[in-house]
């Protein structure tokens, strides 16, 4: 399943995932230190929250999750084709193995990220 990611950076980890959870009427898809993320399918969203103190409310980033590294590979190439800047890291980890997500991070707004998992 494909779903759109938005990242942001809360004060609190404890505060803010209290908070949507009741919102998005869900519990955390995954839960660690500082970390936080809902994964829903209606509507197709990956909410991460990440504790960054002092920056409560703002933008982390903004992605695509997609179900695998081809699709990573294949946006990667139609990307470089268009003339669009990217910055590629391939074979890291990350919380969904064996995918990829494609993400606009805001302190570089015109770069699209694209990180690769390793199979």
């Amino acid at each position: 399943m494909s779903r759109v990611q938005l990242a942001l950076n809360v004060d609190d980890i404890d505060t803010a995932v209290a908070f949507y959870s009741q919102l998005l009427h869900a519990e955390p898809a995954k839960r660690r230190p500082g970390y936080a993320n809902f994964a829903l399918d209606d509507p197709a969203l990956k909410l991460v929250l990440i504790e960054n103190p002092g920056t409560g409310g703002s933008l982390n980033h903004l992605g695509i999750e997609v179900d695998s590294t081809e699709q990573v590979v294949d946006a990667t190439r139609r990307f470089t084709a268009a003339g669009l800047p990217t910055d590629i890291e391939e074979g890291t980890t990350s919380e969904t193995s064996r995918r990829g997500h494609l993400h606009r991070c805001p302190r570089r707004p015109s770069l699209l990220r694209q990180l690769s998992t390793a199979p």
